[in-house]
């Protein structure tokens, strides 16, 4: 059985002169597969009148010529099947109850056939996503009270309408219109259901090699680069990936270990091989009408956009394979499971099933990362579960093991100091098995320990097995009630992310299902389900993943390729190290080199493991009831005396009417309101308490957001911010139990160490937004008391030091172009991140307890704090908020900061008419990558030169990328883009940047140098309308309206911050846009970036191992400034200060003068 993956292409763009519309092809199978498929994915933006040209475009480009199938002559000429607003599913009393797919009349549960239904073929025909059944609807479905005309299940917040066909050569359509009559955006997004499991053998990579070359030129289309210019000039982005089911570092070791003749083993990445005659075979096979969903979004009626799509795609060629031909042919249901006589459920589950490993598994595997980490891995072989989209038994186990309240798997293993997180789900979800895991993320005495912490996640995977039916039941149920809440009040998905996600749901579900799977689930769980399900968390169906440094110790590099020492098996492994007495050899993963080691587990852990102690099991107990789950949704904006987001009579304060009055045009934020407190003498009184009420997307949702600036932190050094960071780690792990339920219903918080101190931050639903805020506040003021004394406190400390220690150390490990991007910002006095140059990590060496506690008491001594309350809260709300946090600040010491020790914001600036090269080696020293930064530092903002330099930023993009990175082919990553630093970014700045394993970082650099003339060039012979489609699309963009709450509070937050208080800049930008001449970029590019005399650049330059670093470079010292790691900090000494800060009481004056 083959495993197909998804090529995904997602694309987006904004135009000028129309309103924008969403386009979407999805390319799959006739039998979809449902769940995480691989994806290959090109997104873009265009304005609606040429959408449906570029979409068609891509699809030709997919299809070919037209050939309509015999199957499908049944449809005449431009007819399409729809569902008409009469068709509804009709509930049945007998469905209630019958758990693993709801029956209808006269049917027993659990009696219908997932191959009930057969293709042409005569093979079972697997569940395909498109029109809905004649069948009764299930009864979670029928009491979903929202749902449009065709019976499409939506959220009562969904501005959209939808409708669902079916076009006579295949093509599944949803068309969609946004009701926002502003709307201006569009998208479309195109996937394939095929990847890298489909590789034909000896070809691994072939699905990815298609991806690359889709959009490189066709016979219709020849030109090589007409894709990513027509994005570009319409404000356009574009993306492209290829995965399996999972392509993570995991994954690819995983394959190593499965059954080669299982689709789960192949690589998907890819070798270099000649596949010209098998790529034409693979698109051939691949790419047609019949693999392929349509989306369409715009603001036109749903018969203008269905004329439009049937129009635009009726020659898409069809292709011979099986195909519904009708409605009822296509006809999905819930799926269900069919027992023969005297079988149980389990028996007939078991039948789905098709392993790649031996049933059961019983294995371990030792795995070497690169970076430091320590894992420890449980997984359990299951059954297939992406048809289970209502009633996956996978849910409630998650939630179960997953749980980290009291008396949980990770609260027993956190009270024993052996974990620092642990996370439960899907590990992957195939057609024929699923992968259920639990990962532990160690600490090093769990590392040591590693059979005490296994002992304990199978002590309380056998309680879940254990689980009496009302417990299961009352689990079910609020994992049902938060699904359908967060459905009930979704955010609004932008075009791009809602083409991408219908077009791949289109055929993983049913079409009244598509918006809604997995959010409506079955009223009840089905016990004898979730009973057979539980019977597969057993120690001997368990892969156990030891991953941590030292596994292999004695390891010899290199070794002997598979397919040379006779195993001939892709993904095959060379054995790399001597074996030692009673050990297992350790092997060589054969694409990436990661050494690994499989071996049995010890029966004598498995007996143990499967009897454990009355002792393990009395630490743990099953999660209760969740009292944070809300239940009062009602809107602040639609209470009596509510005007506006200002209550009436209520004393408010503004301070100074250009801080708080925003214009209702667009491109201006409706600015908050400063509001007055009420303790007159205290740190809530020199602070400012910001607030804006929702009355736009009318979510019962809110967010506060308080920083407590302090120079105590900014001014620490090294080992301070190491205390800094330490600390806020401190206090999310002894918050983590009590706040757990809270985080499981929609509320969510948070600690960090700022640039001007701390930031505490909750969000969530309004409701107890106030008692989560509570608890954070008190945890910050008292962490001691809040882990639960000195004790428990000094045992964190040593926790939350050891990950310290590992996170700087592994940081090593990072990718080339993330050190270049870190050492970039380093050399202008920016970076203050923790990472492991050499202060970094003796800094974190060096942190103890006692100067921990010590500068934490000393940054609470003066503070002045910052705080955005936003969303469904009133002023009174707001107020009383702060009160209570600024007067427990005053009792706990806290006295107000004076504005001349605010925390400041300073960077450096280069000296002009200077090459500035900084050259170091990857840390990494077995990385064969190199990277290379050009960076232009153009002075001190002002809105004009930012609005010029987004232009220039989106005239570069393309052409940067067709000739650097598809023409010359320097490297994978290649980029170019604004490059600001500073609080509010008000030091300018734009980059080039490129990650090569072919080309060393001089090269790169030349490389840039020359193609910035060129692009002069084209700036400079640039046709006007060329250049007007560039300005258009920059004034689209900053024209666009926050489309969710979230966003909006993004904005106000950047203001607030910052200090500037222009809740006008988007308007204002784009204004300037318009009125931006030729000359202007031209001038911009010239002066500042390519005149020698002018321009302020640095190179940063990382040499990986292909490319030794040189040891002597010759200086022109009127030109040019050397210098390596150990010399920048003396160069930083040497450079002029820009101070970017704005305190908040300047930012008030300035917005009042």
């Amino acid at each position: 059985m083959q495993h197909r993956r998804l090529l995904f292409c997602t694309l987006t763009l904004a135009s000028k002169h129309a309103a924008g519309f969403t386009a979407a092809l999805f390319l799959g199978p006739p039998s979809c597969r449902r769940g995480a498929h691989s994806m290959h994915h090109h997104v873009f933006r265009v304005g609606r009148a040429r959408l449906l040209s570029l979409t068609t475009r891509a699809a030709f480009a997919a299809s070919g010529t037209v050939h309509l199938s015999q199957q499908h002559q049944a449809l005449e000429p431009g007819q399409s099947k729809w569902i008409s607003s009469s068709s509804r599913w009709v509930s049945s009393p007998s469905s209630r109850g019958s758990g693993f797919g709801w029956r209808s009349p006269g049917q027993p549960a659990l009696s219908m056939s997932a191959s009930s239904r057969r293709s042409n073929s005569g093979a079972p025909l697997r569940f395909r996503g498109g029109a809905m059944a004649d069948e009764p609807l299930a009864a979670a479905l029928e009491a979903w009270p929202w749902k449009n005309p065709q019976g499409i299940l939506v959220s009562p917040m969904d501005k959209r309408h939808y409708r669902w066909l079916l076009l006579p050569n295949g093509l599944q359509v949803m068309v969609m219109v946004i009701s926002d009559p502003n709307a201006n955006k569009a998208a479309a997004a195109m996937s394939v259901d095929v990847g890298a499991a489909s590789d034909p053998v000896g070809l691994p990579g072939l699905a990815h090699f298609l991806e690359h070359m889709l959009f490189l030129g066709t016979s219709k289309y020849p030109v090589e680069n007409a894709y990513k210019s027509y994005l570009a000039k319409h404000g356009g982005r574009s993306n492209a990936s290829t995965a399996m089911d999972v392509t993570t570092f995991k994954f690819e070791v995983l394959k190593a270990i499965a059954d080669p003749e299982h689709p789960y083993s192949k690589f998907s990445t890819g070798v270099g091989l000649d596949t010209r005659d098998q790529l034409l075979q693979f698109h051939e096979k691949h790419y047609h009408a019949a693999n392929m969903a349509l989306v369409v979004l715009g603001k036109e009626s749903l018969d203008h956009l269905e004329t439009l799509a049937r129009d635009c795609f009726k020659e898409v060629r069809a292709s011979g394979s099986t195909r519904p031909s009708s409605e009822s042919d296509n006809a999905p249901s819930a799926p269900t499971l069919t027992p023969g006589e005297g079988e149980t459920v389990a028996e007939a589950l078991a039948k789905t099933m098709r392993s790649p490993w031996a049933t059961p598994p019983a294995m371990t595997v030792d795995l070497e990362p690169l970076r430091g980490m320590r894992q420890l891995i449980i997984q359990w072989p299951m059954p297939p579960v992406r048809d289970l989209w209502r009633n996956s038994p996978t849910m409630v186990l998650s939630h179960l093991l997953g749980h980290e309240g009291p008396g949980s798997l990770y609260a027993a293993l956190q009270d024993q100091g052996l974990a620092n997180s642990l996370s439960s789900g899907m590990r992957t979800a195939h057609e024929d098995f699923s992968l259920f895991q639990v990962i532990v993320h160690l600490t090093r005495e769990g590392q040591a320990r590693w059979k005490e912490v296994a002992a304990l996640v199978h002590a309380h995977a056998g309680l879940v097995r254990k689980l009496p039916p009302e417990d299961a039941s009352r689990a079910w149920q609020e994992s049902r009630d938060m699904r359908a809440i967060y459905l009930r009040f979704q955010q609004e998905i932008s075009p791009y992310n809602a083409a991408t996600s219908l077009s791949r749901r289109l055929q993983l579900y049913p079409s009244n299902e598509v918006l809604s799977a997995g959010a409506v689930l079955d009223l009840e769980i089905d016990p004898a389900l979730f009973s057979a399900f539980t019977d597969y968390l057993r120690p001997e169906n368990t892969l156990t993943w030891r991953v941590w440094k030292g596994r292999g110790s004695g390891r010899i590099k290199g070794g002997v390729d598979a397919s040379e020492s006779g195993s001939g098996q892709e993904g095959g492994a060379v054995e790399t190290t001597v074996r030692g007495e009673g050990e297992q050899p350790l092997l060589e993963e054969r694409w990436y080199g990661v050494p690994y080691r499989v071996s049995p587990t010890p029966a004598k852990l498995l007996q143990a493991w499967s009897n454990p102690s009355d002792r393990l099991e009395s630490r743990l107990k099953l999660p209760g009831p969740n009292v944070f789950i809300p239940d009062d949704f009602s809107l602040v904006c639609d209470r009596e005396g509510q005007n506006g987001c200002s209550d009436s009579n209520n004393g408010a304060t503004p301070a100074g009417g250009r801080v708080v009055q925003g214009e209702a045009k667009e491109g201006v934020i409706k600015a908050p309101d400063l509001l007055e407190t009420s303790n007159e003498d205290g740190v809530g009184k020199a602070g400012q308490l910001w607030h804006r009420l929702d009355t736009t997307f009318r979510q019962p949702r809110a967010q506060v957001r308080v920083v407590l600036a302090t120079p105590v932190i900014s001014d620490a050094g090294a080992k301070g911010r190491q205390h800094a960071q330490i600390m806020a780690d401190i206090l999310h792990k002894v918050l983590a139990q009590r706040t757990y339920d809270a985080q499981l219903a929609g509320l969510h918080w948070g600690v960090s160490r700022h640039t001007c101190g701390y930031v505490l931050q909750v969000s969530g639903f309004s409701q107890k937004i106030d008692l989560l805020l509570q608890q954070v506040v008190e945890a910050f003021l008292d962490p001691v008391a809040a882990a639960g004394g000195p004790e428990e406190f000094a045992k964190q400390f040593r926790l939350a030091k050891e990950r310290a220690l590992t996170r700087t150390k592994s940081w090593v490990m990072s990718r080339p172009d993330e050190v270049a991007h870190y050492y970039n910002g380093l050399a202008l006095k920016l970076s203050d991140d923790l990472v492991p140059d050499p202060g970094h990590i003796k800094a974190a060496e060096a942190t103890n307890l006692e100067e921990c506690l010590s500068q934490h008491k000393e940054a609470l001594a003066k503070v002045l704090p910052v705080g955005l309350v936003y969303g469904n809260t009133s002023q009174d709300d707001a107020r009383r908020i702060w009160k209570t946090m600024t007067e427990r600040l005053d009792a706990s010491g806290c006295r107000p900061l004076p504005e001349d020790e605010y925390p400041r914001s300073l960077t450096g600036v280069l000296p002009r008419g200077k090459r500035v090269n900084l050259r170091l080696d990857v840390p990494n020293r077995h990385d064969e990558n190199s990277s290379a930064i050009a960076y232009f530092q153009l002075g001190e903002r002002d809105e004009r030169r930012a609005a010029t330099l987004l232009l220039l930023s989106q005239m570069m993009r393309e052409p940067c990328y067709t000739e650097l990175r598809t023409k010359q082919q320097i490297g994978y990553i290649v980029s170019s883009g604004v490059h600001n630093y500073g609080r509010g970014a008000r030091q300018l700045g734009f980059s080039v940047h490129a990650l090569s394993k072919t080309l060393g970082p001089d090269e790169i650099c030349s490389r840039i140098d020359a193609f910035l003339p060129q692009f002069r060039e084209l700036v400079r012979n640039m046709s006007d309308e060329e250049f007007d489609m560039h300005v258009g699309s920059q004034v689209s963009k900053q024209l666009e309206p926050p489309t969710k709450a979230d966003a909006e509070f993004g904005l106000i937050l950047g203001e607030v911050f910052s200090g500037d208080l222009k809740w006008d800049r988007a308007a204002v930008k784009a204004e300037l846009l318009k009125t931006i001449t030729r000359q202007e970029v031209l001038d911009l590019l010239g002066g500042e970036m390519l005149d020698g005399d002018g321009a302020k650049r640095l190179n940063v330059l990382v040499y990986g191992k292909n490319h030794p670093r040189p040891e002597r470079i010759s200086e022109d010292e009127t030109t040019t400034i050397e210098l390596v790691p150990e010399t920048l900090q003396t160069f930083t000494r040497t450079l002029a200060v820009q101070d970017t800060t704005v305190t908040p009481q300047e930012a008030i004056a300035n917005a009042t003068s």
